[in-house]
């Protein structure tokens, strides 16, 4: 079986860390990573930089937060994988990220999942 595959590693919101790091928004999947060469990374999606420990975990700060996939709401890391199972490797989906108080829409190519995908879409 082929799975879609984006290419991020991403976190759950939950209210103490939205408060911690004064983030825009309180639901969706706060990119902490992008993997090089994937579909996230040719189409511009950003993760964290640097390291901050909150409530015994380190988190990269200043990484998109991905609220929607092809219009469908994305409430936290878990939806995100979940979401882009639904779709087909190769297929064409746009990605609505919050970026520094912005709202953007990003269009991705869908790669297929490596046999060894992080988790998070």
């Amino acid at each position: 079986a082929q799975y879609a595959f984006l290419g991020v590693s991403s976190v759950p919101l939950f209210p103490q860390l939205v408060e911690r790091f004064d983030l825009d928004v309180d639901k969706g999947a706060w990119v902490q990573e992008v993997q090089p060469g994937t579909p996230a990374d040719r189409a511009g999606i950003r993760g964290g930089r640097g390291n901050t420990r909150f409530q015994i975990q380190d988190y990269a700060q200043g990484g998109d937060i991905i609220t929607k996939v092809e219009g469908k709401v994305i409430e936290d890391a878990n939806d995100l994988s979940a979401v882009v199972a639904q779709f087909q490797p190769g297929q064409d989906v746009t990605v609505e990220v919050h970026r520094g108080g912005d709202t953007e829409e990003i269009e991705v190519k869908l790669g297929e999942r490596p046999l060894s995908a992080p988790s998070g879409g």
